[in-house]
C-alpha cells in the first residue's frame, strides 16, 4: 500500500552540517552508539573505516564529507546502519556516521521542495525538502552506489 499525499511517511532524520538527511525507515537497520571505527589505509577520505555490527564488519562513511561539508572523524556520536543498496548482496550493509542523534519523524509526501544554493555536491542529492526543522536532504542512491562500489 502506498501512502497518499494526505498520509505521513515515517522517516529517520540524520543531522549533517547543512541540514538533515532524510531516509525512509525501511532503509535503516539500526542506530547504534559510536563504537570502535577501525581505519582502512588507502580508502577515500569520506570512508572512516569499518565497525563491527552484530559481528559483521560494516563500512562507515561520512556523508557530510561526501557532500562537501566540513567534518572531522572524531566528532562521531551515532552510527546509522543501513540495509544494502538495491542490487547489492544481502550482507553488503553500510553505515553512516553522524555527529548528533538521529530523530524519527513523519513527513507529508507532498512536502515542499526547498530552493536555493546550499553548497552541497548536488551529484549525490536527489532532492531538497523544506521541513519545519530546516533543510531535508534526500540522497541519490544510484549515485551513492556508483561511488561506493567503483574501483
Amino acid at each position: 500500500m502506498t501512502a497518499s499525499p494526505k498520509h505521513a511517511v515515517p522517516v529517520l532524520s540524520v543531522p549533517t552540517g547543512l541540514g538533515s538527511l532524510v531516509f525512509p525507515n525501511a532503509m535503516v537497520c539500526e542506530v547504534i552508539a559510536k563504537t570502535d571505527i577501525h581505519p582502512v589505509p588507502g580508502t577515500r577520505v569520506w570512508v572512516l573505516g569499518y565497525c563491527l555490527w552484530r559481528g559483521v564488519p560494516v563500512s562507515v562513511v561520512s556523508i557530510d564529507m561526501l557532500l562537501g561539508i566540513a567534518s572531522t572523524h572524531d566528532n562521531v556520536r551515532k552510527i546509522v546502519v543501513m540495509y544494502p543498496l538495491p542490487g547489492r548482496n544481502s550482507y553488503d550493509y553500510y553505515a553512516i556516521a553522524t555527529h548528533a542523534d538521529p530523530r524519527s519523524l513523519y513527513i507529508e509526501r507532498a512536502v515542499e521542495t526547498a530552493a536555493g544554493s546550499t553548497g552541497l555536491r548536488r551529484h549525490y542529492v536527489a532532492s531538497l525538502l523544506a521541513l519545519p526543522q530546516g533543510l531535508g536532504i534526500v540522497l541519490d542512491f544510484d549515485a551513492l552506489k556508483a561511488t561506493f562500489y567503483s574501483h
